[in-house]
């Protein structure tokens, strides 16, 4: 008699993207280095200098164009004295990930209303710790009539949900 072949059992978990095509993200993607950006936007007081921390605000990026905005013409005039340093402090910042002189100029204006990025709009934490409702019959044995994909997604749904009931505890 003939064994039967036993089939490994798949355990699916989320992967990024930019794990699995990371060349195909840097060919299609308007914004290759969002992520690194974001450091940097992360920790603009680190990489701004002291003085003009408060006045001074990024609010685009096109390009290698960085676009910089204050509240009012005096610290926007203030602002333009420290062009260089600031260019300079920018791609230092970025050459310790790679991007050598990602910005090659940078441009001030007004913020009028405009979204600064230092604005980060985070996803609350209880809204990613959710988990769906248990049904009622979960565990439950159910007749899927020989349907054994049925099964198997049936199977894989219960794995989730304890995997999730270990995250919680």
């Amino acid at each position: 008699m003939r064994k039967k072949f036993q089939k490994e059992k798949r355990k699916s978990s989320p992967l990024a993207i930019q794990e699995l095509y990371p060349a195909l993200i840097k060919k299609y993607s308007p914004h290759p280095h969002q992520d690194i950006l974001r450091n940097l936007w992360d920790n603009w007081d680190m990489v701004c200098p002291e003085e003009i921390i408060p006045f001074i605000k990024p609010y685009a990026c096109k390009g290698t164009v960085l676009y910089l905005g204050a509240e009012n013409p005096a610290d926007l005039q203030e602002i333009r004295m420290y062009y260089t340093e600031l260019l300079e402090r920018i791609n230092v910042f970025l050459e310790a990930y790679g991007l050598q002189n990602y910005f090659e100029r940078l441009e001030f204006s007004l913020m009028q209303g405009k979204k600064s990025l230092l604005e980060r709009t985070a996803i609350p934490q209880h809204i990613t710790a959710v988990f769906p409702p248990r049904p009622q019959n979960y565990g439950q044995k159910i007749d899927f009539h020989g349907n054994r994909s049925l099964e198997r997604c049936y199977e894989a749904f219960c794995n989730r949900l304890d995997y999730e009931e270990k995250i919680k505890k």
